[in-house]
């Protein structure tokens, strides 16, 4: 498993004012320890700046928490800051155990800044799959999947294309898709293949309906030689239902991709973002045509609320690949890499350490990338 953190120049997180009355204010400073492994400690550097033409004090707690919100440090340190100037302070404790941290900045009690922090991600260990077990995160996921796709046999296969003139140029047609899936709800989204008369890769985009662009031609992001698919994912229903409309979704659009003729079958991918990609990463366990899924941002509580971690990834066979951003809940961030390193089917990760998402320009190239080792 390759994993790949990505460092621009070192800068500033950001640049947070300071709660109430407080005139100091704090920057975080990017570092190569905020993804640490081995035996390093991590530090979290951070700049004070006083704009004020007076002498300011600082009262400085650092708070160190783990992924569940359990406070594990409090460092502090004081001092003062001289009349338009800053002062340099740096924070360093030893981290317990691979995961994830959550670092808090307070001044005189009061919030300044926060980052995450990260120790060797690909380790996370499985402490968290007996805390969803305690939750109740005990049932069998294949049973479910099993179930999803004996119903959908029972569907009768409603499709439907129509050619958007508007949407169309010289290189590429693009249709308008709806399909009628489970509970006799109707799925929509855009289908786009070359026209180019020959076979091509296939991207199958599974996009939560709530973040569907206003331009449709903006959800699409596979290669301009391939083609695509963008169906648009409504979460309905209760409990289990739930997730049976999504895979039913899914399975159908899979369904639906593997009976054009421009498409190469071998070259079927399935992407997702949010809970949309939680379906992305089970695609393989449900349809062993599929050559590899990518997951941009996911949330798998959808998932884990129910479901034992072994159940769900010990059928995943497709390469995976996992991209997000560092800055996002420790706890989603611990849940996802649990799962991720317990698939045994090859795979990467591709973390954004100052950001909560992942650029869509740097999505799609680390993407492209990852299907072009995959196919060597």
């Amino acid at each position: 498993m390759k994993r790949l953190f990505l460092f621009a120049a070192l800068g500033l997180l950001s640049h947070l004012p300071a709660a109430g009355a407080d005139t100091l204010s704090c920057r975080i400073l990017k570092d190569n320890n905020w993804a640490f492994y081995g035996t390093e400690s991590p530090t979290v550097k951070v700049s004070l700046g006083n704009g004020r033409k007076i002498t300011e004090q600082y009262n400085i707690k650092c708070e160190i928490r783990d992924f569940l919100g359990s406070p594990l440090y409090d460092i502090a340190q004081t001092g003062s800051v001289a009349p338009l100037d800053s002062a340099q302070l740096s924070f360093t404790f030893k981290a317990l155990q691979p995961g994830f941290y959550n670092v808090m900045l307070y001044n005189h009690g009061r919030f300044l800044n926060r980052v995450n922090l990260a120790k060797e991600p690909e380790k996370c260990p499985n402490a968290l799959q007996m805390h969803l077990k305690e939750r109740g995160a005990t049932e069998d996921f294949m049973y479910l999947a099993n179930t999803v796709a004996l119903q959908r046999r029972d569907l009768r296969p409603q499709f439907a294309i129509i050619k958007d003139k508007q949407l169309s140029g010289k290189e590429k047609n693009v249709y308008r898709f709806s399909m009628v899936s489970r509970g006799n709800e109707r799925v929509t989204g855009y289908f786009a293949a070359p026209k180019e008369k020959k076979e091509h890769p296939m991207i199958i985009t599974l996009v939560p309906l709530e973040e569907r662009s206003a331009n449709p031609l903006a959800d699409f992001t596979a290669p301009f030689e391939s083609a695509e698919m963008v169906i648009y994912l409504k979460q309905r229903g209760y409990n289990d239902d739930v997730v049976k409309n999504l895979l039913t979704d899914m399975l159908l659009a899979m369904d639906f991709a593997f009976t054009r003729e421009e498409i190469r079958k071998t070259q079927v991918y399935i992407q997702g973002k949010g809970f949309a990609a939680a379906c992305a990463m089970v695609s393989s366990a449900m349809d062993d045509r599929i050559a590899g899924a990518f997951m941009e941002s996911p949330n798998v509580s959808l998932l884990t609320a129910s479901y034992s971690m072994e159940s769900i990834t010990n059928h995943i066979k497709a390469p995976l690949l996992l991209g997000t951003g560092l800055q996002k809940d420790t706890y989603s961030l611990q849940e996802i890499f649990s799962l991720f390193n317990s698939i045994n089917a090859p795979k990467e990760y591709f973390v954004i350490p100052d950001s909560h998402e992942i650029p869509r320009s740097r999505w799609k190239y680390v993407r492209d990338t990852f299907i072009l080792r995959i196919q060597e």
